[in-house]
């Protein structure tokens, strides 16, 4: 037990950077030939896998210790001088109670009455089930939040924005779908589900929806990203108990492909050089394609 007046603490070593300085960064694609070149980007293949990969074993490490993070953000993600990206902002973490520890934890029951209806949750990563009603974070909605970020890394934009509840839920739908029959039919049950009612039902088709939002964008998603939007689909589900744990993710198949690459002193060497870039475009202003 704790002794009387003591303090626990979390020590980082000194950062470079949180992730909120390379997201308001973005790099527009370099040309207009739509080539994709490495360094036409900020946050290339090598990085984007490298930090899925180290904040899904931050969270899987968490969740396994019973502890909800809730607050997800670029501003609190920590890049450290070897790239490595940690989670902090634990001020916000909830540690479950023994009773929620073994069990599915549903969101409809600690759903907010009408009375809140005024409330609007501002965190541009915020889980449906939170949209709709529920007052519970949960592991689901970490992993949500998570999906949400890295989507938004890939993308270099937003994935669900919106000024009010209503728009903010219906740039959900149109990705993730709407509640319905097949897609968590207890969406409908919760107390903003009717004044965030969409006009027309939307199917489910996240990885159709980003592959149409970077089709554009000059990326190899059929080569360097191979998987990646796979995983995302299984972490961004509208129905919390279908989503992919983290430890389930780290062991799917875009994760497994990043394991098989480290082992690759070429592949290092190219992160290595990647980071250094990308750490110099955002401390030192410097242009990331013009460095060799």
């Amino acid at each position: 037990k704790r002794k009387s007046g003591s303090v626990s603490h979390l020590v980082f070593q000194p950062t470079p950077l949180i992730l909120q300085k390379v997201v308001s960064r973005t790099i527009k694609k370099r040309g207009s030939s739509g080539d994709g070149k490495r360094g036409s980007r900020l946050v290339t293949p090598s990085i984007f896998a490298c930090w899925f990969h180290d904040l899904l074993t931050a969270m899987a490490m968490c969740h396994s210790n019973h502890i909800v993070i809730r607050n997800i953000n670029p501003d609190q993600i920590l890049v450290d001088y070897s790239g490595v990206a940690m989670l902090s902002g634990f001020n916000r973490s909830i540690v479950l109670h023994p009773d929620d520890r073994r069990r599915q934890i549903n969101p409809l029951k600690s759903a907010r009455g009408a009375k809140d209806h005024d409330e609007i949750p501002t965190d541009p990563f915020i889980a449906p089930e939170i949209l709709l009603g529920s007052s519970r974070y949960t592991k689901e909605t970490d992993i949500f939040s998570l999906g949400c970020l890295m989507a938004q890394i890939l993308l270099n934009k937003p994935v669900f924005s919106g000024k009010d509840r209503a728009s903010k839920i219906g740039a959900m739908y149109k990705v993730i779908g709407s509640p319905g029959s097949t897609n968590f039919p207890d969406g409908k049950r919760f107390p903003h589900y009717e004044r965030t009612k969409p006009e027309k039902k939307y199917k489910r088709g996240v990885e159709k929806a980003f592959q149409y939002l970077l089709k554009d964008s000059g990326l190899d998603v059929e080569g360097d990203y191979l998987g990646a939007l796979d995983l995302l689909e299984q972490m961004l589900h509208l129905d919390p108990a279908e989503r992919i744990t983290p430890t389930e993710a780290l062991q799917h198949e875009f994760m497994a492909k990043h394991k098989d690459k480290i082992k690759s002193a070429e592949y290092r060497k190219q992160f290595v050089k990647d980071w250094m870039s990308l750490r110099d475009s955002v401390l030192l202003d410097k242009d990331p394609s013009k460095t060799g």
